[in-house]
C-alpha cells in the first residue's frame, strides 16, 4: 500500500509538471481544468489514505506522520504532523473543487452524473460527462472533502460539503447524487451494490469473471453492525436472514437486482 500509492502519487505529480509545460492552447475548453482537478483530487485522496493508516488519529495524537509530496522529485521528504497533513489535503481538495465547478456543475453535467455516472450517455469522449463516477470530479471531491474536514475536526467544512452534495440539484429539481430509499429497498426492487448511493468509484478488470473464485470470510455481523444488526439496511441487501450467506449477482446477468444469487461463505 505504502509504496504503490506514492508510486501513484508521484505519478500525479509528474503528469501536473508536465501539464505546466504545455502551451496555452494544448488543451481544450475545460480539459485541463478537469484533469488537473482530478490529479490533485487523487493526490489528496492518496495521501488521506495513507495518514488513516499509518498515523493515529488526530484526537488521538498530533506528531509526525507521513510526507506530503507536491513534487516529482526522488529525494525523501520529511514527515509532516498530522494536522500539517491534513490542511494540504483539504488545500488540494478545495483547488480541485475550484478547477472542476464549472464543468461539472453545468445542466447537461448534472443530468448525466444523474443517469450515467458509472456507464456511457450520449456523449463518450474521454473529457466527457459519462462515467463520471469514475473519476475524481466535482461531486467525488466535495464527498471527500467532508470526509477529511470530518477527521480534522472541521464540523463547519466537514457539514458545509456534505450538504453541497446532498442538496444539489438537477433542472429538473431531481437530487444530482441520488440515494436508495429504504421503501425501495423493503420490497427489494435494487441493486446488490446500492449503485445509487456510489459518487466514486473503482472499475477492477476482469472482476466480474474472477468474482465466483473469491473466497468470503463469515463476518461478525454483530461487530459490523452493532446495535443495529436488525434494522442496518446494509446487511438486509448483502447477507441472507441467517447471516450465512452473502447476496450477489448471478454475472451472466444484468445488475438491476432481477438475479439475486446466494454466495456461500466459508465458515
Amino acid at each position: 500500500m505504502w509504496s504503490l500509492a506514492y508510486t501513484t502519487i508521484a505519478n500525479c505529480n509528474g503528469l501536473l509538471e508536465e501539464m505546466n509545460k504545455k502551451a496555452p492552447g494544448f488543451f481544450k475548453e475545460q480539459e485541463r481544468a478537469k484533469l488537473e482537478g482530478e490529479l490533485l483530487a487523487i493526490r489528496g485522496l492518496l495521501h488521506f489514505d495513507l495518514l488513516r493508516l499509518y498515523a493515529p488519529a488526530p484526537v488521538v495524537q498530533d506528531a509526525a506522520a507521513i510526507p506530503y509530496y507536491t513534487t516529482l522529485t526522488h529525494v525523501p521528504m520529511p514527515e509532516k504532523r498530522t494536522s500539517e497533513v491534513l490542511q494540504l489535503i483539504i488545500a488540494d481538495l478545495t483547488r480541485s473543487k475550484e478547477l472542476q465547478k464549472t464543468y461539472d456543475t453545468r445542466t447537461e453535467a448534472k443530468n448525466d452524473f444523474l443517469k450515467y455516472r458509472f456507464r456511457f450517455g450520449t456523449d463518450q469522449t474521454y473529457f466527457g460527462t459519462g462515467k463520471r463516477g469514475f473519476r475524481m470530479g466535482y461531486y467525488a471531491t466535495t464527498a471527500l472533502l467532508a470526509r477529511v474536514a470530518l477527521y480534522a475536526n472541521n464540523n463547519q467544512l466537514a457539514h458545509a460539503s456534505a450538504m453541497e452534495v446532498i442538496n444539489d440539484k438537477t433542472v429538473g429539481n431531481e437530487p444530482t447524487v441520488g440515494f436508495t430509499a429504504s421503501t425501495v429497498i423493503d420490497v427489494g426492487a435494487y441493486d446488490r451494490l446500492l449503485s445509487e448511493d456510489l459518487i466514486f468509484a473503482l472499475y477492477r478488470k476482469r472482476y466480474e469473471s474472477e468474482f465466483n473464485h473469491v473466497t468470503f470470510l463469515l463476518p461478525n455481523t454483530n461487530q459490523i453492525f452493532g446495535s443495529d444488526l436488525n434494522s442496518d439496511y446494509r446487511k438486509k441487501c448483502y447477507l441472507t436472514a441467517n447471516g450465512r450467506q452473502l447476496l450477489k449477482f448471478d454475472t451472466t446477468q444484468d445488475r438491476e437486482g432481477r438475479s439475486q444469487q446466494p454466495f456461500r461463505c466459508s465458515g
